[in-house]
């Protein structure tokens, strides 16, 4: 995760701030790849929705009451309504201007077939949260052959 948080800071745009709190948890199994594409999609996606000059990013980890691991994602960009969130996670959803819609699909589907769940909350003003939530006794094996669950 460090890394591709800084791999996000170091191609972004100077005005935003990032807050990183990564509390241990157990490691996840599964294709490191993918959950690296889907960590880069949620952190895209928070980064996009800062409007200049810029706002903060804000990146933890922990477990949760039940000792699932729990990944957040917020920004404090200008959040959305109840009605875009419904529909958030569908493939080329989009309220950004020439973007394709794809990018919380895809993470989405890379965290289910982790066994993971995903949870994102958002009002008008108020910017936007992604909570990832992972059982880590549930947990997806990688296939050792091809690396992938």
């Amino acid at each position: 995760m460090e890394q591709v948080i800084e791999s996000e800071r170091a191609l972004r745009r100077p005005d935003i701030d990032w807050v990183v709190h990564l509390a241990p948890v157990p490691p996840i199994n599964g294709h490191e790849a993918q959950l690296r594409e889907m960590l880069g999609h949620l952190l895209t996606n928070a980064y996009e929705a800062m409007p200049a000059p810029g706002g903060t990013v804000t990146v933890s980890t922990g477990l949760d009451t039940r000792g699932w691991i729990a990944l957040e994602v917020r920004d404090n960009g200008p959040g959305v309504d109840s009605k875009t969130v419904e529909r958030a996670v569908e493939p080329f959803f989009t309220t950004k201007a020439g973007h394709l819609g794809v990018g919380l699909s895809i993470a989405n589907g890379i965290w289910r077939r982790h066994r993971g769940t995903l949870a994102l909350r958002s009002q008008p003003g108020e910017g936007t949260v992604v909570r990832l939530y992972l059982d880590p006794q549930g947990q997806v094996q990688a296939d050792p052959v091809r690396g992938r669950p």
